[in-house]
């Protein structure tokens, strides 16, 4: 239940979204699992893994991911139309997450130094480059989520960076394989920020939080959702024919029928503008983008 408190003569609301545990978005962290578990799988093609740099590796993107939402609310309190909707309770939790946001950041940091001195520098760029992408999501002066570009950069940071990343840290290899079978995920990520845009756009409208959905509009928004679901299962293609094996496309077979699901209860466009009737999309999209995950997981396995 939503608390009440005392400021100004003014009964302010504390809202739910910015208590940690709300804030710290847990369905999104099987993004970082699922990531960083593509690049271990695909690397173990390749050579034997030693389990603790693995363990450090699913650590680290644990750690990126939670540091990447813990910080996203702080852009709120330095938008006008959103900071008066803030109460003294909201703002301290939003600074409270920040901190922790962090200190996340900084021990991810930490891990990534200690992989960087086992398989060399190249390590370390593709970590600064990542860390930038993930520390500028909503960061000013970058802030490229109200520039329109999230669902673009998204795709790049938290899909095919991190994946590539991911393998070349357990191994310390160039594989174009690599980037090969970071495609279907990458196209899945963007579907699920995608999916967050599309539950919040009359609100993001409201507030002037130009999304990539707000700027081309709640119809092409949907298209390009779609499209991405569309795309993360055509990526899957080289892959099996890589393989030589077309059996291995019936382990996508739970995954496909996730996502008919989804496009088929979408909001028709005369609805769209009432966030409500999107607001299952994203734990919808998650669950679609775990179960994807774990179908590539099994087939770079197999």
């Amino acid at each position: 239940m939503m608390k009440y408190i005392q400021y100004k003569n003014q009964a302010l609301i504390t809202q739910p979204k910015y208590h940690f545990k709300k804030a710290l978005r847990p369905f999104s962290l099987s993004v970082a699992l699922i990531t960083c578990s593509l690049g271990i799988s695909a690397a173990s093609n390749f050579q034997t893994l030693n389990m603790s740099i693995v363990f450090l590796i699913l650590l680290a993107g644990i750690l990126l991911q939670t540091g990447v939402n813990l910080i996203n609310d702080h852009a709120d309190i330095k938008n006008p139309v959103t900071l008066k909707k803030l109460s003294p309770k909201d703002i301290s939790n939003i600074a409270f997450n920040y901190k922790v946001g962090w200190t996340c950041f900084l021990l991810c940091s930490a891990i990534g130094l200690y992989l960087v001195s086992q398989v060399g520098g190249v390590l370390l760029i593709l970590a600064i480059i990542g860390g930038c992408g993930a520390l500028f999501y909503t960061t000013e002066p970058i802030n490229y989520k109200r520039r329109g570009l999230g669902v673009i950069l998204v795709f790049f940071f938290m899909g095919v960076l991190m994946i590539y990343g991911a393998f070349y840290a357990a191994i310390g290899e160039h594989q174009l394989y690599a980037i090969i079978i970071s495609l279907p995920a990458s196209f899945l990520t963007s579907a699920l920020l995608l999916s967050n845009e599309l539950r919040d756009y009359t609100s993001d409208k409201k507030e002037g939080i130009k999304t990539l959905t707000v700027r081309l509009g709640y119809r092409v928004g949907q298209r390009l959702y779609i499209l991405c679901i569309i795309f993360g299962f055509l990526s899957i293609i080289p892959i099996i024919t890589l393989s030589g094996e077309w059996l291995k496309v019936l382990i996508l077979f739970p995954a496909t029928l996730f996502a008919m699901d989804i496009i088929k209860a979408l909001p028709s466009s005369a609805e769209y503008n009432n966030d409500q009737n999107n607001k299952n999309l994203p734990p919808k999209t998650g669950r679609l983008y775990l179960v994807f995950g774990i179908s590539e997981i099994v087939l770079l396995l197999l």
